[in-house]
Parts: structure tokens; sequence; C-alpha cells
């Protein structure tokens, strides 16, 4: 991408149908790195918590040595005080999951974000459509597609969903094989049930730069409205 951006213009990249100022930086910031950040607001909320991953049974706790065509993605959670370990997930449940990818053109958006809110700047106020964000600061298809494939030979059923997102779904089974993880049941202290992986999630060596984390693995925090 060079270094400086051709100036876009207004009234093709201007929402007419009433975009603000604020909403067009959301489109941008938001959307535009929903990977990203999902994933991070998502893993800040595991801070400061109590371990109590050893009360689960038959966790292995060699698996790391044995894989030798695999890249580390995840740790697995660490389960908050009061949670308990149940069994094993069983196999035929269905789970969803995103996965965040990469963003090597973070840096390039990042500067658009700037230009476009500074009144010097040529590209002030010539906002892009969430298709035109995509296509311009998203992930390469040529990093999107391996990763693809790779989840659809599991049986994963995936889509792209824009903004350095995949959209995945499967059973616990499939998962399992595809990230060479184990998820179990875990009771929280409320008693209600959940479930998380415990231990690592892992991708082969050939798409580890492509792919950033994983959303869904567990769903141990409870997001409360306010």
């Amino acid at each position: 991408m060079p270094n400086s951006m051709k100036s876009k213009n207004i009234k093709n990249r201007y929402d007419v149908r009433g975009f603000s100022i604020i909403e067009a930086l959301i489109t941008l910031f938001v959307l535009g790195l929903i990977g990203t950040v999902g994933l991070v607001l998502y893993n800040s909320h595991r801070r400061d918590v109590t371990t109590n991953n050893s009360a689960c049974p038959s966790i292995p706790t060699n698996s790391v040595n044995k894989i030798r065509s695999e890249s580390l993605l995840q740790k697995p959670p660490s389960l908050p005080t009061g949670y308990t370990c149940q069994n094993q997930l069983a196999g035929s449940e269905d789970l969803s999951m995103i996965v965040a990818l990469n963003d090597p053109n973070q840096a390039a958006m990042e500067q658009f974000t700037q230009n476009v809110t500074n009144p010097s700047s040529p590209e002030y106020r010539h906002y892009l459509t969430s298709q035109e964000t995509d296509s311009e600061f998203g992930t390469p298809q040529t990093e999107v597609t391996p990763v693809v494939n790779w989840l659809n030979t599991y049986g994963l059923p995936t889509t792209y969903d824009g903004f350095n997102s995949l959209n995945t779904t499967g059973t616990v089974a499939e998962f399992d094989n595809a990230f060479k993880t184990t998820i179990y049941q875990v009771k929280r202290a409320d008693g209600s049930e959940a479930y998380a992986n415990l231990t690592p999630l892992y991708v082969p060596n050939s798409l580890a730069k492509s792919i950033e984390g994983v959303v869904g693995a567990d769903n141990l925090i409870q997001f409360q409205p306010e």
C-alpha cells in the first residue's frame, strides 16, 4: 500500500443516508478492528483470577512436547474462584466461535482514521463505507482462504465476516480436533453451567502468522448488561 493515500471523493465515500462523524469513526475503529479489539476485551476480563485447573480430571500435561507441526495460539483460561471443572464436554455439542485474523494493514488504517478527522488533511471527512474499509484495510484474501480451507477440513463451515474475522460453527469434537485442545464442562460459582478449553489451542505452523486468536472457546465470563 502506498505511504500516502489518494484523496477519496466525498460524494462516493460519504454515506448520504445520515452517518455522523462519530458513527463513521465507530465504523472505522470498532468494526474495522473487531477481531483484534474483541479479542483484547474478551481476554481482559480474565486478569487477576485464581487458577483452579488442577481440579479437572484427566487433563493431559505433556501434550505440548508431542506437538511438532503446530504453533501455540492461545493459552487456556484460568478458572475463577468458586468455579469447578466437571467432565469433558460431550463431543456432539454444537459451538460457534470467531477466529480473529491478524491485520497487516492496521498501521495504514490508523493513519487514515487520523487523516479523516484532520481538517488540514486532503482526506478530511472522506469517509469509507464498511465494504471499502474492509477492501482497503482488511486481511488479504490470500491469508483468509488458507485459514478457511483448514477449518473446513475439520468439518467446520466457515465464513469471512469482514473486518478481519471468521465465523465458524461445529461440534465440540470438531473444534477439539482442529485446535488440538480439550473442552470441559465447568460449573460456575452460582451453580450455572459453562464450558472452557482447559488445554491450549494450537494451529498449523503455516497459519500461525495469520491468526490472532479465538473467541468462543469458553464462556466462563458472563457479561451483564449495565
